[in-house]
């Protein structure tokens, strides 16, 4: 007897080693740089993006560096000091944990990531060049501000053009983040540093851009939370001191995505004194227990409104009915720009909108 539980024993050992062997991490080869970037978050510290492919993957890695190359060393993913995240080919997926590890050659890198996602270990390799020759504005992020109307501290980043160490002031953009995302939504995932400085090479006019977190708040003054108290009695001032900012309506404007269009259109039709342009990607225009943007677009003074754009994607049933609200302004007389195009609700239609954001703005903003 004891013989055969022996056996047995040796046998499930054997499976259970089996098991391990087959259970190893392949390892998925990325042969292409997609894009590079820096941007300076401050003097002397540079923040690397590398988006890199292969497999059927994309995998995205932002590591700090002191210089415009990426250092030798193991990084922990999560850190301050290194992020990342890839697609494989269907949805974002996010890294809870992991590591990076790279050492170089002269110019050439080995590029080893260890990525934890949802229980899941992935592990990717790069070998080849990676170099770093556009180089964007300041990026700031998770800026902090204690907020007596909000009860809480709250957060913003910040993007500052190439040119801001001049000594002139800049007009400045609020671009909000839909629902569920939070203050670097934009710069993670709708490409805002890449844009901007692509508009400032392009010759555009250079900007500062806050992005603040919005929370879940749509962006109004609720029973539970007065976020709209919070941007313009405690944020704009905040900016407007802490910055090179011009501090007047023709010099201010406000963008947005989702709930951040909501709030864009609910800011640029509820508060026309401060913004001379409100341009609104896929607004959230019909949310039930929100105050009505149709009650508020009734109420105002054509003659007194900012600029405004609503762009919408024809197959995006998220949001609610873009063109009638085109019709409700059309029928008050308030002068807009309705753009309806191919796309449904996601970053691809809002990194598309993002450059007509700016150029919009640029030219409302007077000098």
């Amino acid at each position: 007897m004891k013989r055969i539980l022996h056996i047995i024993a040796i046998a499930l050992l054997a499976v259970s080693c089996s098991k391990g062997d087959d259970s190893k991490t392949e390892v998925i080869t990325l042969d292409k740089v997609v894009k590079s970037a820096a941007s300076a978050i401050e003097e002397n510290l540079y923040l690397l993006e590398v988006s890199l492919s292969g497999g059927g993957y994309t995998v995205n890695i932002a590591v700090k560096s002191t210089e415009l190359s990426l250092k030798n060393g193991i990084y922990e993913i999560g850190k301050d000091s290194c992020e990342a995240s890839f697609n494989d080919g269907f949805i974002d997926r996010n890294v809870s944990g992991g590591d990076i590890e790279i050492s170089s050659d002269g110019g050439s890198y080995d590029i080893r990531i260890s990525a934890k996602s949802r229980n899941t270990q992935f592990d990717f390799r790069y070998r080849g060049a990676v170099e770093f020759s556009s180089f964007q504005g300041t990026v700031i992020r998770n800026c902090s501000i204690s907020s007596a109307a909000m009860g809480q501290t709250m957060k913003y980043s910040i993007y500052l053009p190439v040119d801001y160490s001049s000594g002139e002031s800049f007009p400045v953009l609020y671009l909000l983040h839909g629902y569920g995302d939070e203050n670097n939504a934009w710069l993670d995932k709708g490409n805002l540093a890449e844009i901007a400085h692509k508009h400032e090479q392009n010759g555009g006019q250079q900007m500062i851009v806050v992005c603040p977190d919005g929370l879940t708040t749509f962006y109004y003054d609720s029973p539970q939370t007065k976020f709209k108290t919070y941007f313009f009695e405690e944020l704009v001032p905040a900016i407007e001191m802490t910055y090179k900012v011009k501090k007047d309506k023709y010099s201010r404007a406000v963008a947005g995505l989702s709930m951040g269009g909501y709030g864009t259109l609910y800011y640029g039709l509820g508060n026309p004194e401060m913004f001379c342009y409100a341009y609104a990607c896929s607004a959230a225009i019909q949310m039930t227990g929100l105050p009505s943007l149709y009650d508020l677009a009734r109420k105002a003074d054509p003659a007194t409104l900012p600029g405004i754009t609503l762009e919408m994607g024809t197959e995006d049933w998220v949001t609610g009915n873009g063109a009638d609200f085109h019709n409700t302004l059309s029928s008050l007389g308030i002068n807009h720009e309705y753009i309806a195009r191919s796309g449904v609700h996601d970053w691809k239609f809002w990194q598309e909108c993002l450059p007509k954001v700016l150029n919009r703005c640029a030219e409302a903003f007077e000098d």
